[in-house]
């Protein structure tokens, strides 16, 4: 099914390829989305490799709440090869929840608020890292990123050490 003016015949078009059992979709005499024979659905792609792919130099898909539209989370894959999820609510604020579910049951395992506060086991971290739980680290714990000659760090089976320019200061048996 091909539509356009009499100037151009090929303005819009629904085209199925029998041959390889899909359906394309054009706009301005371009193919904008390909629905593949497994049901994958591609745009500015023609062999969508999963169920939504979108293919793109700056690729963008937007989640809109469907009460609002300044309710939203932005997903950007950028030529760097990092994913950006931007979020917003009606008052240009949004933070993140990243939730498991068990038995059903969803809980909020990581928490980002929109001042950059990072909470895990916990969804109103009130500093720029809270945890709610222990932490375990087989490395040690430093206070700076430069090198480890200040911080905590254990010194064998049971026993820590907090340095202090390189130096033991204190030991914990």
């Amino acid at each position: 099914l091909r539509m356009g003016t009499s100037g151009n015949s090929f303005d819009g078009a629904l085209v199925y390829e029998l041959a390889d059992h899909k359906l394309d979709v054009y706009t301005d005499s371009t193919r904008q989305v390909t629905i593949g024979s497994t049901g994958n659905v591609g745009i500015n792609t023609d062999n969508p490799n999963k169920k939504l792919e979108v293919k793109d130099a700056a690729a963008q898909f937007r989640a809109t709440n469907i009460n609002s539209d300044n309710i939203y989370a932005d997903f950007l894959m950028f030529n760097d090869g990092n994913l950006y999820i931007d979020s917003r609510n009606d008052t240009d604020k949004g933070g993140f929840r990243f939730r498991t579910a068990d038995a059903g049951a969803k809980t909020s395992r990581l928490s980002i608020v929109p001042n950059g506060d990072v909470g895990i086991g916990t969804d109103s971290p009130s500093s720029k890292l809270e945890v709610s739980g222990f932490i375990q680290s087989s490395e040690g714990l430093k206070f700076n990123d430069n090198d480890s000659s200040f911080g905590l760090f254990p010194l064998g089976s049971q026993t820590l050490g907090f340095n202090i320019n390189g130096d033991e200061k204190v030991r914990i048996d």
